[in-house]
């Protein structure tokens, strides 16, 4: 198939990397003094460089924004057949693996269409397997993935270590190589995409000095698409994604350290050398001095897409290495590709064509071998033994060649098989997908279905609420009326209980003082206890003075008396037994009527006394009688406003 070739130029994106904490603690400048568009302007030195470019991110862009400027323009061609390449170039540390790989590994539960962290590779894989999913059903599609490192000039498979890649040119295509052993998964979708990247990069070299390596990620896209009169055609898209190692050490200026870096970054020294040579036009491009450039010469100045993203510190400190950089993707930005679309053969025609230049080989070799001898003289011997010489050099070659078509055509088999085989896989995907998306699509339905009876009965329901809504209002107004009563009735209860308080306070108070009078009174009632207990012992302690006075009185004998004595003397004896006598029982009298006296006295203030107590407690049972009634009225006027 042929097609118009169109001259396209290498694009160049620059992102510069802000400045780091450590930036600011040590009040480090910045060299940008001015970016636009497609225009930046950094201080170097004394005077001031600008540079123009495709496309200048400024320092805050977000991996959205630069996956929109730099690979969506070219996800639409992988599908078409054509390769696209994305490199990234600068000084180690200023975000190259950031911009591919995003801040941090992705695990199975992130959201790849949201996650602003995620690097441009997954957001690419999530797209394209978007674009693929709208072809035409008559195409076939699959999708395998490679990842492989360039150290030191030696090639390893990051998928599988344990194979040994070996480089060699493909002899049906002029320009391109091809990778024996490559390992090349069949990835479906962007979490298998996710999975191979994740154990590809615990096999990723690093040094103490930052990425020593080269990386090459590698989306092949085949579509093999089937017309009505039984032809097929297939295409083949690639996708590279290629983080450059860093570039810092290509400013050292000793002697031993340009050693240095010539033995570890061969292939970045060379990959220069073939841009700086395609930029001046030479004849000679050294593609084949370097793994790397030999492996993406369809890449540099070939027939891919191709654009490079350089990136950069704006730190003061690395003012060296950010001028090169930029150097060299100005360079880079004059490359000129021609980009055509991969359209491969049907296998049974390229082995045919293989077959048939095998055996015109062969027979070649045979037609020289089996040659006729016969005579001729010394000079046509000898020139006949050269061209001999020639023949049999030839031969071998030929040789060579057939031995080398030979391997190739196997290798194309055993790659025709595994693309095959991964038609097949991806065809058993899709159906099963499809499948599933039939039974989701029934689930759908039905769940539709459901949604619509639920629907229906929201309805009813939405009608059921407005009417009971009606009536609730209703019932509100009525409640209301019932709430203004039941406001009366409970202000009525609080004077109520207002009250009952205050009679609980008077009864409380009243009670108080009638127990502080009875304490009053039965102390008063034992001091007078007291003083009739000592009058009593008064009058004991009289009766039994008297008792022994009286015993002390002598018996007269008044006749002895009479006799003995005169008669006045005599009757002064009688008259004073008479006074003593009288004196005696007029002071029992005495005592007898006190005690009287005190008994009667003390019994009219018992009756005092029990009248009083009497009263009291009527006066209580009528409070308990009132406060009762108080009660019964606010517990019935309580359960009538309820």
């Amino acid at each position: 198939m042929s097609e118009k070739k169109q001259l396209q130029p290498i694009k160049v994106f620059v992102r510069p990397r802000p400045l780091m904490p450590r930036d600011d603690k040590l009040k480090v400048s910045k060299v940008i003094r001015h970016t636009e568009a497609r225009e930046l302007v950094i201080k170097s030195g004394p005077i001031d460089k600008k540079y123009n470019f495709d496309h200048v991110f400024n320092e805050n862009a977000s991996q959205k924004e630069v996956y929109e400027a730099v690979v969506v323009p070219f996800i639409s061609s992988i599908p078409e057949g054509y390769t696209c390449t994305i490199f990234a170039y600068g000084q180690s540390g200023t975000g190259k693996t950031h911009t591919f790989f995003g801040e941090h590994e992705v695990d199975i539960d992130s959201d790849f269409e949201n996650d602003v962290s995620i690097g441009l590779i997954l957001r690419a894989a999530l797209q394209l397997f978007s674009e693929l999913g709208k072809l035409n059903a008559r195409t076939d599609y699959t999708v395998r993935f490679s990842f492989i490192e360039i150290v030191n000039e030696e090639v390893r498979d990051l998928l599988d270590d344990s194979n040994h890649l070996r480089v060699y040119d493909d002899p049906l295509k002029k320009g391109s190589v091809c990778l024996k052993n490559m390992t090349k998964c069949t990835v479906f979708n962007v979490h298998d995409v996710n999975d191979c990247i994740i154990a590809g990069n615990k096999l990723v070299s690093k040094n103490s000095n930052g990425g020593s390596s080269h990386v090459i990620i590698t989306f092949t896209v085949d579509t093999r698409e089937r017309f009505s009169n039984g032809t097929e055609c297939i295409k083949t898209g690639r996708l590279n994604f290629v983080e450059l190692a860093g570039s810092q050490n290509m400013t050292r200026s000793t002697q031993q350290r340009a050693k240095d870096f010539a033995l570890t970054n061969k292939s970045l020294i060379t990959f220069g050398n073939v841009i700086k040579a395609i930029e001046q036009k030479l004849q000679y491009v050294p593609y084949r001095e370097s793994k790397l450039t030999r492996i993406l010469q369809d890449s540099i100045g070939g027939n891919a897409k191709t654009c490079m993203i350089a990136t950069f510190s704006s730190s003061s400190l690395h003012i060296d290495e950010t001028v090169n950089t930029l150097e060299f993707a100005k360079i880079a930005k004059c490359v000129v590709n021609c980009p055509q679309i991969n359209v491969c053969r049907k296998q049974t025609d390229l082995s045919r064509e293989l077959q048939d230049e095998v055996e015109r080989l062969r027979k070649l070799v045979t037609a020289a071998r089996e040659s006729q001898g016969f005579y001729v003289s010394a000079e046509n011997y000898n020139k006949m033994t050269q061209e001999q010489k020639d023949n049999d050099a030839k031969i071998i070659q030929l040789l060579r060649q057939i031995r080398e078509l030979e391997e190739h055509k196997r290798t194309l088999q055993i790659q025709n098989d595994n693309k095959n085989d991964s038609f097949l896989k991806t065809k058993l995907f899709v159906e099963d997908a499809e499948k599933q998306l039939k039974a989701k699509q029934n689930e759908t339905k039905q769940s539709e279905s459901r949604l619509n009876a639920l629907a229906a009965r929201n309805e009813e329901m939405i009608r059921n609420a407005n009417r009971a809504l009606d009536l609730c209002e209703k019932r509100l107004k009525e409640e209301a009326i019932y709430y203004r009563k039941y406001q009366e009735k409970c202000e009525a209860n609080k004077t109520n209980t207002t009250l009952v308080k205050e009679i609980n306070q008077t009864t409380s108070s009243g009670m108080k003082d009638i127990q502080q009078a009875t304490y009053a009174y039965v102390n008063q009632q034992k001091n007078r206890f007291k003083y009739i207990a000592e009058k009593q012992r008064i009058v004991r302690q009289s009766f039994m003075d008297l008792a022994s006075t009286i015993g002390t009185f002598k018996q007269l004998d008044a006749q002895e008396s009479v006799k003995n004595e005169s008669d006045d003397v005599t009757e002064l004896i009688i008259k004073n037994i008479h006074d003593n006598t009288a004196e005696k029982l007029k002071s029992q009298k005495e005592l007898k009527d006190v005690v009287d006296e005190e008994k009667k006295r003390f019994a009219e203030i018992n009756e005092k006394v029990k009248q009083m107590a009497e009263e009291t407690v009527e006066e209580v049972k009528n409070n308990v009688i009132i406060f009762g009634n108080i009660q019964s009225q606010i517990h019935d006027n309580v359960l009538s406003g309820n």
